[in-house]
């Protein structure tokens, strides 16, 4: 019984260390707590996108001076990591299991990926372009082409 009782502790342990570790990744309000600490002027816009409209989830959209970027949050990185093996390479396709999608942009895409969240930006300010990379990496879908 003692055997279990320790075990069942050690498994305890494991699941709050990982749900806790999450608390420090990036999610929507970290991303606009980001943009604040880089003194980057941004405005929130009600609606987004809806949900069946690209992802999964639907999106935050914000706006950049003339530019937007869409964020679409997940309640985890697995989810997130789900819809984004769904994003062709090019930006310009979504294909999910029972669906896919065409889109045309009226610039190049850009999608980023962090911890929870997907970021889209449609553009071509290198501003943004590069606070993106900076913060979030390489794009793993459009701008590459």
């Amino acid at each position: 019984m003692k055997k279990i009782s320790l075990t069942l502790f050690i498994l305890i342990a494991i699941v709050l260390s990982v749900s806790c570790s999450d608390e420090n990744k990036l999610d929507y309000i970290a991303f606009l707590t980001l943009l604040t600490e880089n003194e980057i002027n941004y405005s929130e816009v009600d609606g987004g996108f809806e949900a069946d409209a690209f992802l999964s989830v639907a999106s935050n959209v914000i706006q950049l001076d003339d530019e937007s970027v869409s964020v679409f949050e997940y309640t985890t990185n697995i989810l997130m990591e789900s819809d984004a093996k769904c994003i062709d390479p090019s930006g310009f396709s979504i294909t999910f299991p029972n669906r896919g999608t065409n889109t045309s942009w009226a610039s190049t895409p850009y999608f980023f990926k962090k911890d929870r969240i997907i970021i889209l930006y449609v553009g071509k300010n290198e501003h943004i372009i590069n606070f993106l990379k900076d913060n979030l990496g390489e794009p793993f879908a459009g701008g590459l082409f």
